[in-house]
């Protein structure tokens, strides 16, 4: 279906008009038609704002259109996001290459695999000097465990986690985040 487009002035401003054949009734949609010594600060806007959050180049190419118009957008805008220096140092270059998902065994013995973190710093410290708290949860029973403490060094957390293990015995497995305190020779 071809759509009729039609431009007009006002207020000495060039819009866009047209009908979208994809929206029932015919919604009509008016662009701004964009000089291009704006069309820089108009893709800013749309991809670098606050409320853009350095979207990938469809929501941004979307969010200009819906307000927006001058020929070539899309191409500009997709320029526009591949260049952008924020992006490149954040987004993972190529297609991200996902892990297989397998089967994980279903642990029924309590204790037998237990997850293992630290939350903190926390802010204040406690009165007894405590800025971070050790925590375990059995796979399980899901039995959570919190140790308060007043250093993440790996002293510390081993003994700390020797006490629970004295009382709920030795996991094991030990699932963690491979925190320097967790694969340290201590441990």
């Amino acid at each position: 279906m071809v759509q009729k487009v039609n431009y007009i002035l006002k207020k000495k401003l060039m819009y866009r008009e047209f009908m979208s054949p994809k929206v029932e009734n015919g919604k009509l949609f008016r662009q701004l038609v964009v000089p291009e010594v704006y069309r820089s600060d108009v893709m800013k806007l749309a991809h670098e704002s606050l409320m853009a959050g350095h979207m990938a180049t469809r929501r941004t190419v979307y969010r200009v259109l819906s307000e927006f118009y001058w020929p070539g957008v899309e191409s500009d805008v997709k320029r526009y996001c591949q260049s952008c220096d924020i992006c490149q140092r954040t987004v993972p270059k190529g297609k991200q290459v996902r892990a297989p998902l397998g089967k994980t065994p279903i642990i029924d013995v309590p204790f037998r695999r237990v997850a293992v973190d630290i939350v903190g710093p926390l802010v204040p410290v406690t009165d007894k000097g405590n800025r971070y708290i050790l925590t375990l949860v059995d796979y399980a029973t899901r039995y959570p465990e919190g140790v308060a403490l007043p250093s993440i060094e790996t002293e510390r957390v081993a003994e700390a986690l020797i006490d629970i293990f004295c009382r709920v015995g030795f996991p094991r497995e030990m699932l963690t985040d491979m925190g320097a305190q967790f694969t340290s020779n201590l441990m």
